[in-house]
């Protein structure tokens, strides 16, 4: 029983295949009926499971806005994120996980870091990326810090 372990959070993770559960409504339905639920939300995969729709800072703030609806500005704000560019494939979703310096296939860490920065929010983000974890997290760091001091 979880409610014998109140310091464990379980993430259930959006999910970059088109034909597998784990796009952002279903995670969100998921996280809604147990306060120790928080959404993994991977940009990437959602990216990638959109075929490229899902990016861009309209789409970002779509995506948070109704993160912070469902699950209130609490639970939204902290939120547990993996971050990578995704190439995917037009039938089936993501192929596999890029780099930052692949810019064939997205998304942009840009818009994210700004609308986090904009609202003040402080997820974990895991960088994902194909070998390059340690030097593109550090570049999405940079940018959420200068974002933030944009704002």
């Amino acid at each position: 029983v979880l409610s014998a372990y109140p310091q464990i959070i379980l993430c259930p993770e959006t999910l970059g295949k088109r034909n597998q559960y784990g796009t952002l409504e279903e995670v969100l339905t998921f996280c809604k009926a147990e306060e120790r639920f928080l959404p993994c939300v991977d940009f990437g995969h959602l990216y990638a499971r959109s075929l490229g729709l899902l990016e861009g800072q309209e789409e970002t703030a779509r995506m948070l806005d109704r993160m912070e609806e469902v699950l209130g500005l609490d639970r939204a704000r902290v939120f547990h994120s993996h971050f990578s560019m995704i190439e995917f494939t037009p039938k089936g979703g993501e192929s596999k996980h890029l780099t930052f310096g692949q810019e064939d296939f997205g998304p942009d860490y840009r818009p994210l870091c700004r609308e986090l920065a904009r609202r003040g929010w402080a997820p974990t983000i895991i960088c994902e990326s194909a070998g390059t974890q340690d030097v593109d997290a550090l570049t999405m760091k940079n940018q959420y810090l200068a974002d933030l001091e944009s704002f």
